[in-house]
């Protein structure tokens, strides 16, 4: 086929799609008929192909200027797929419907659900760093210490002073001089200084 013979649409370029799309969607009626049908469970494939619109240009217009209405649209779509399940669930029980069958159905369901509504049903990666009871006004009580200096006279040690002194350290926590009175893991005040 030679440029002459390809259609209008084809003979676009991606820009200039991308802007036939948007001036298409700026239309509120022509936007939400889609995004209804996208809520619906529909392909964008099949509506870009139904309106002979592209797809490449339908997707990239609705991801980037109308990304909150898309993103809404996925959402109903993920939560009306997860009522399906729960109905398909029901039908299992009621053993109107084979159990391997509900499961991979199910199972494809929420892997779409992952990736079209991940702030709902997508796998969570986040630690609750809020640790609560005892431990966690311990935690707090640390962390305001930490934050008031430091008073008293500081002494620069040289590195090798340092090692001596915790080589020194583990001799007394090791408890075999029995004429020791710090021995046995028992150190004094003064001698961690």
């Amino acid at each position: 086929m030679n440029y002459g013979e390809m259609s209008h649409r084809q003979a676009l370029t991606a820009k200039e799609q991308r802007q036939s799309v948007s001036r298409y969607l700026a239309n509120e009626t022509a936007r939400e008929y889609v995004l209804e049908r996208i809520a619906g469970g529909e392909p964008i494939t099949r509506i870009a192909e139904e309106m002979n619109l592209p797809y490449s240009a339908l997707y990239a217009v609705l991801t980037r200027q109308f990304a909150d209405q898309y993103r809404a649209a996925k959402a109903a779509l993920a939560e009306s797929l997860a009522e399906k399940n729960l109905a398909m669930a029901d039908r299992v029980e009621n053993l109107e419907l084979p159990h391997d069958v509900a499961k991979a159905a199910a199972g494809i369901r929420h892997w779409y659900m992952e990736r079209a509504s991940s702030e709902n049903w997508g796998q969570r990666s986040t630690v609750d760093m809020n640790v609560k009871g005892v431990v966690g006004l311990h935690l707090e009580a640390i962390r305001e210490l930490s934050k008031e200096p430091i008073e008293g006279d500081f002494t620069e040690v040289e590195e090798d002073e340092y090692a001596d002194a915790i080589a020194d350290r583990d001799d007394l926590d090791s408890g075999d001089d029995p004429d020791d009175d710090v021995g046995a893991g028992r150190l004094k005040g003064e001698d961690l200084l």
